[in-house]
């Protein structure tokens, strides 16, 4: 079954814009602030100065957003279910449990004379906020020695790492 329609709230008692209401519609279906502006027959210039001029507006706009992404994530998994496509469910996982399912990725820029592999180590660790105790960095991995290890295994699921 498919969700709901977004229905604006209008009930602030505050005289709004005629092109609110298709606004408010439309961005929660597409999500895009120029399209949404565009069906409701206005310039997105005019939508991003009410957004900045009428924090009610401003509020029923995020609203509207938040509308949009629930129901990208709705026709994620409802894809997930028609096709037998498992993707969509990792999406939605790291939505869900994004201490358990996301990505991460440290990079370091710079310039360094010479960097000891634990000097290295200690800096990834304060990078990636891992606790030396934790282990989770392995250690210098291959010939290159300033290369180091990250296993993010052995952390706990609850780690900001």
């Amino acid at each position: 079954m498919p969700p709901a329609p977004y229905v604006p709230f209008t009930g602030s008692g505050a005289q709004r814009a005629a092109w609110y209401a298709a606004f408010l519609s439309d961005l929660a279906i597409n999500g895009g602030v120029s399209l949404a502006a565009a069906a409701a027959g206005v310039h997105r210039s005019l939508v991003y100065h009410r957004i900045s001029e009428d924090p009610a507006f401003a509020a029923e706009v995020e609203v509207a957003k938040a509308y949009y992404r629930d129901l990208l994530e709705w026709e994620s998994v409802n894809l997930a279910r028609r096709k037998d496509n498992p993707l969509p469910y990792f999406a939605r996982l790291k939505a869900e449990l994004p201490a358990r399912y996301i990505d991460r990725q440290a990079v370091l820029l710079g310039t360094v004379e010479a960097l000891y592999p634990e000097e290295g180590r200690a800096l990834l660790q304060g990078m990636l906020g891992i606790r030396a105790a934790e282990g989770a960095l392995v250690g210098a991995a291959g010939p290159d020695p300033a290369r180091v290890v990250l296993d993010l295994s052995s952390l706990p699921p609850d780690s900001p790492a």
